[in-house]
């Protein structure tokens, strides 16, 4: 599938720092986020996370979200070199 129609919601960052950690601030900016994607009528919202980060993973599977797919990107010189 190359495009889903509709709105898509994406987080692409999200760091707590360690001493707030465990304290629900994270959920808290997920639900904020996630209620805002709502409100923008997003049929699907997206979070990006690297491989190694397995606790954010199971962070983020704790807020509803499911892994569903890999990406691979391709980066091009913009330089024209």
């Amino acid at each position: 599938m190359f495009h889903q129609p509709g709105r898509l919601g994406r987080i692409t960052s999200l760091v707590i720092d360690d001493d707030f950690r465990g304290q629900g601030v994270g959920a808290m900016l997920v639900s904020a986020a996630d209620a805002f994607f709502t409100e923008q009528l997003c049929v699907r919202a997206e979070v990006t996370s690297s491989d190694h980060r397995i606790p954010a993973h199971t962070f983020y599977q704790q807020q509803g979200y499911a892994v569903d797919e890999r990406r691979f990107v391709k980066r091009y010189d913009s330089s024209g070199a």
